[in-house]
């Protein structure tokens, strides 16, 4: 279980990360924080929160849609939320895990919570970090995601990400 408890710890910091960069103080509710020193280093590296960051940028107007969507379904709390989230890593990962494909579903399943639901529904972020724990969890346990390198690998990606897209700081989201 410490690949999943780990996993938890990397969406939490990241989500931070995340929100720090907005201005918003974020800790997860039922977070494993308090187990930082049983757990030891996180694997988050800011690298990751930028890139994510900049691909929600370049995707901000497809999250919207998303969101509306969701609305339109009525998916309004953490149960119906996290289904998506798991429908939509079966849409993500159709062709296998591929990091770059996992930096794409932080940024679908983090990203719509983190910009619309919180911090009125902060449930539904803590949810949503679960299940993307979970789904990293699942490429884990079939080797997928260490047979592409790990976490190092992950980070590799995440840094040619944040170097090929440009810094955006204009606030005309």
């Amino acid at each position: 279980m410490g690949d999943y408890l780990r996993n938890t710890l990397f969406v939490e910091d990241l989500l931070e990360f995340l929100f720090n960069l907005e201005g918003i103080p974020y800790k997860a509710k039922e977070g494993v924080h308090h187990f930082k020193h049983e757990l030891g280093k996180s694997p988050f590296d800011p690298v990751i929160g930028k890139a994510v960051d900049k691909l929600s940028e370049v995707f901000h107007k497809q999250l919207k849609e998303s969101y509306y969507m969701l609305m339109e379904k009525g998916i309004k709390d953490k149960v119906a939320f996290s289904k998506y989230a798991l429908i939509e890593a079966n849409e993500c990962f159709t062709e296998g895990y591929t990091h770059e494909h996992f930096l794409a579903y932080c940024v679908q399943v983090l990203g719509i919570p983190g910009m619309y639901y919180y911090p009125s529904s902060s449930d539904i972020v803590d949810s949503a970090s679960q299940v993307v724990a979970l789904v990293l969890f699942s490429y884990q346990m079939t080797g997928e995601f260490y047979r592409l390198g790990g976490w190092s690998s992950l980070t590799e990606v995440a840094r040619k990400i944040d170097d090929r897209l440009p810094n955006d700081d204009t606030d005309d989201k």
